[in-house]
């Protein structure tokens, strides 16, 4: 217990942020900028390189969206930047400040390779953070809409890498993302450890966790709501746990033991409702815990089963159950899952992807039309009567006729011609010429 506290007070920090900003702006240049609130820069990574080599670093985005080269998948280390903040500049208009990536693409990245790092008041869409540093913070920031297209893949990985690092999430919310082996995975050595202090995690769907570090986790006014789970592991897992006022209600896990998994486990002023395993929302949300301190905490397992995308019930109290074959569920709570469309198939149960163009669908996955076969909006269908296609996986018809064969139809055509023009003009030359030869002997006979 002394130890979680101990944890709680170094973990529990403030951030101040510098007024000596390096300013950017979509609207601004990089050629002809020179940082300053009137001449911003245009992109991130060349606000941060006209100050490289300084001991901090902080970089002032103003609101707009930040996209493309030198925006994103840049990385930076201590032996040019020790230390790097970047805010979002809140001004009286609403805009947001985003840092955005490709949609329907491997994630773009941001990277820190041992430099401290800061992040306040940035929406990040579809791109995952790789932090290596002693202190990793992120404040009032949002994940959205980032779906992982690899293995092994994390939404956030950051790791603390001196004893005492840490990882300080406060006011961040990880919204509607899918597909991670983590949203949020930490690593940190002894007496180092994240902590989460009013977050939220929704909506998070086809994930196999959602917070897991190696050490220590302590989670503060947090929220857990609705997320979608698929592991053999807990959703949120670790040696050493702190939980304080915080709310878990709706999540669905498949396959996981249990919601919290943790050696050392202090709980208080907390609720767990209608989180169901399998379906069945009385399993318990905790499991393999070798000390359990706990108070003022609620459990309500007697609630109507709640399906997540993917899955159906057909009945109240029923288990849910996943969408099998070539059907999907868009929606939580369904009462049966829905097939897709002619020409597309079912994507992790929740959505239909369209198949490409020269194939069709076949129970659950895409397969080429066969030769003489192109794809239509019914499937794959037979080309006309005298046509075929030259390969599977075609979209369009050519003549049945090998080119050979055409060349040497072409051929004999053209002998054909000429041979009977020949004759032709033989028979001309005959009948025009040989009246005269005979006429001419005749006179000489005479």
């Amino acid at each position: 217990m002394k130890e979680c506290l101990f944890l709680l007070l170094i973990l529990n920090v403030e951030i101040t942020w510098s007024a000596n900003c390096i300013y950017a702006s979509p609207s601004g240049s990089d050629a002809s900028g020179n940082g300053s609130l009137d001449q911003p820069y245009k992109t991130i990574w060349t606000s941060i390189t006209s100050a490289s080599h300084t001991s901090f670093t902080t970089v002032c985005l103003l609101p707009g969206e930040y996209s493309g080269i030198n925006n994103t998948n840049w990385i930076i280390d201590w032996s040019i930047i020790p230390s790097l903040t970047i805010e979002g500049v809140q001004q009286e208009t609403t805009s947001e400040v985003i840092i955005s990536g490709k949609s329907n693409a491997p994630l773009e990245s941001i990277t820190s390779e041992g430099s401290d790092v800061s992040f306040n008041g940035i929406v990040f869409k579809n791109i995952k953070l790789n932090l290596k540093a002693i202190d990793v913070a992120l404040i009032n920031c949002t994940f959205t809409g980032a779906h992982s297209m690899e293995q092994g893949e994390s939404l956030l990985n950051a790791s603390a890498l001196e004893i005492a690092g840490r990882v300080l999430l406060q006011d961040t919310k990880f919204v509607n993302n899918s597909g991670f082996d983590a949203v949020v995975q930490s690593t940190t050595r002894k007496r180092g450890g994240i902590s989460i202090q009013g977050c939220q995690f929704q909506g998070n769907m086809g994930c196999q966790q959602i917070i897991t570090s190696d050490y220590y986790i302590g989670i503060f006014s947090s929220l857990f709501e609705s997320n979608q789970l698929n592991s053999n592991d807990a959703p949120i897992q670790s040696n050493h746990m702190e939980i304080v006022g915080s709310t878990f209600i709706l999540n669905n896990m498949t396959n996981a033991p249990s919601l919290i998994q943790s050696n050392y486990l202090n709980i208080s002023d907390s609720s767990f409702s209608c989180n169901a395993i399998d379906g069945h929302t009385s399993a318990t949300p905790f499991y393999q815990i070798d000390a359990l301190n706990f108070q003022n905490i609620s459990i309500d397992s007697k609630c109507p089963i709640h399906c997540s995308n993917g899955q159906y019930s057909s009945e109240v109290f029923q288990r849910c159950r996943s969408c099998i074959g070539n059907t999907y569920a868009p929606s939580p709570n369904a009462s049966q899952c829905i097939a897709c469309p002619i020409n597309s198939i079912a994507h992790a149960s929740y959505d239909c992807h369209a198949c490409p163009p020269g194939s069709e669908s076949s129970e659950t996955s895409c397969v080429e039309c066969p030769i003489g076969f192109i794809s239509s909006p019914a499937g794959c269908t037979a080309c006309p009567e005298g046509t075929t296609t030259s390969q599977s996986g075609s979209t369009s018809c050519v003549s049945s006729f090998p080119k050979g064969a055409i060349i040497a139809i072409v051929i004999v055509v053209v002998v054909v011609v000429i041979a009977g023009a020949s004759i032709g003009v033989y028979f001309y030359w005959r009948r025009k010429n040989l009246p005269k030869r005979q006429k001419y002997f005749r006179e000489e006979d005479l």
